[in-house]
């Protein structure tokens, strides 16, 4: 069920942002997107760790590229980052339970994962839907700064729930 889910969230990232590339007439773009979806899912499939890290790098380089640059709206990207988040969570976990035979302790820790998952990314949506409520003006310097803190933020967080599930 995870690598069904992972391989899933991967195609529903790269494509749906290389999709939305295409729709906002960047089609050039979209290319490269689609095949770092493509690289990921392939190299994901053959057991290769760097494949998950590089494409959760490029895939949310290329969501707030579209953001910043490019003209994409903040729920375009935000689904993008999300979604590639979820299939490098995924990916992570996947490999941690390879090699593990199925029991009720596997499965009962795949669904909580999953619905911890499910409420990071519900919870991240509302926090979203606030903060585009607001409309403030930032500098880039003081967005990057912002977008660097969130990033760690998250790395904490998942961290966190690394450490609660050991």
């Amino acid at each position: 069920m995870i690598a069904t889910l992972k391989y899933g969230t991967i195609l529903s990232a790269a494509g749906g942002l290389a999709v939305v590339y295409i729709v906002h007439g960047w089609w050039p773009l979209a290319l490269p997107v689609a095949a770092v979806g493509l690289l990921w899912g392939l190299g994901s499939g053959q057991g290769r760790r760097w494949p998950a890290e590089v494409g959760l790098l490029l895939l949310i380089a290329a969501a707030g590229t579209g953001l910043l640059g490019l003209g994409l709206s903040i729920w375009e990207s935000f689904l993008a980052v999300v979604l590639t988040l979820t299939a490098w969570d995924l990916d992570h976990f996947q490999r941690q339970f390879q090699g593990v035979s199925r029991t009720a302790a596997t499965a009962r820790v795949e669904r909580s994962h999953l619905l911890r998952l499910l409420l990071v990314a519900v919870g991240s949506a509302a926090v979203a839907g606030v903060a585009s409520a607001f409309q403030l003006q930032f500098g880039t310097g003081l967005a990057a700064l912002l977008a660097a803190l969130v990033v760690c933020a998250i790395g904490e967080a998942i961290a966190f729930f690394r450490r609660e599930s050991d």
